[in-house]
């Protein structure tokens, strides 16, 4: 039972940080921005596949590339598209991270400061 909340919960938490318009208890705490899109047609793995990366987003000044696997947040294991997602939710706008990525057979630690989430 606990599993299945701890599911629903993220599954909410999900559906708040990519909703077009933030609900009205969230609107003032903006979250920081990557600027990534995850990638469903990489092989099933253990962390964030990159799929796109949004010019001039904190991910591109990164140096994050699509085919990027994102595998630790702040030097903590980042399991599925969905942790990464979820600890982001934390994060705000001007916050220094560190992620560890897969590129190939390389193993990289990208230095990142992110940014605001552009206003549609």
């Amino acid at each position: 039972v606990a599993g299945e909340i701890a599911e629903l919960a993220a599954h909410c938490l999900l559906e708040i940080a990519n909703a077009p318009q933030r609900p009205v208890f969230l609107a003032a705490a903006e979250q920081g921005y990557l600027g990534i899109g995850t990638d469903p047609k990489l092989p099933e793995a253990k962390g964030f596949p990159v799929g796109t990366v949004a010019p001039n987003s904190a991910a591109a000044y990164a140096g994050l590339q699509p085919g990027d696997l994102i595998t630790a947040l702040n030097e903590k294991t980042v399991e599925s598209a969905d942790a990464l997602q979820i600890a982001m939710i934390k994060s705000k706008p001007g916050e220094k991270v560190s992620l560890t990525v897969q590129r190939g057979q390389e193993t990289l630690t990208l230095e990142s400061t992110l940014g605001s989430r552009p206003q549609k």
